[in-house]
């Protein structure tokens, strides 16, 4: 038996990310996404008691910054460096795709 408000419940899990899910998402780094923030082309949501910042995907999830050929695997040594935790399987095989396939252009 489904609970009424269950499709309420996952509401927030998935049309909202944190800023830097958004970023690493949209692979541009944390600065890019909160100088949109700063400038209001991205209006983002404070959510809950610790004050998080959320981005509602429903509103911005098509946004494009102005980057133009990034350097992927520069950006995702940077994430993990500061300590970023890659969510989902898929997304860890493509960072360490990327990885791999710059390690091996460098030889």
């Amino acid at each position: 038996m489904k609970r009424r408000n269950d499709k309420y419940n996952n509401h927030l899990l998935k049309s909202y990310e944190t800023v830097m899910d958004f970023a690493f998402r949209k692979m541009v780094y944390a600065t890019s996404v909160y100088s949109a923030i700063e400038k209001g082309k991205i209006i983002p949501d404070v959510v809950g008691t610790s004050k998080t910042v959320m981005i509602d995907l429903t509103k911005y999830g098509a946004y494009k910054f102005q980057v133009r050929n990034p350097d992927k695997s520069a950006m995702i040594r940077w994430y993990l460096s500061v300590g970023y935790e890659i969510k989902g399987k898929k997304a860890q095989r493509k960072a360490q795709a990327i990885l791999f396939q710059s390690s091996k252009k460098s030889l």
